[in-house]
């Protein structure tokens, strides 16, 4: 659990205006995991950045993105 948890905070390898989840608005509650996500807060970087905004979650030239992050997180605990 905590190794998905630390790639939730890991922040993007792209250097935009917005590099964690934290950042767009979406965190989780240390107790249950659970992501909670301010929908204004997402709402507003997607207006603001939207190219920084999908760094985060997908891979490019620069590293990977949280995405493929979690899927080789995944695969580790099994």
């Amino acid at each position: 659990m905590r190794g998905l948890q630390s790639q939730l905070s890991a922040p993007a390898s792209d250097t935009g205006k917005y590099r964690t989840l934290v950042d767009i608005g979406i965190t989780t509650n240390a107790k249950t995991g659970e992501l909670m996500v301010n929908e204004a807060k997402v709402k507003q970087a997607l207006n603001d950045d939207y190219q920084a905004v999908q760094n985060i979650f997908a891979s490019n030239e620069k590293g990977d993105g949280l995405a493929a992050r979690l899927g080789q997180a995944v695969k580790n605990i099994q």
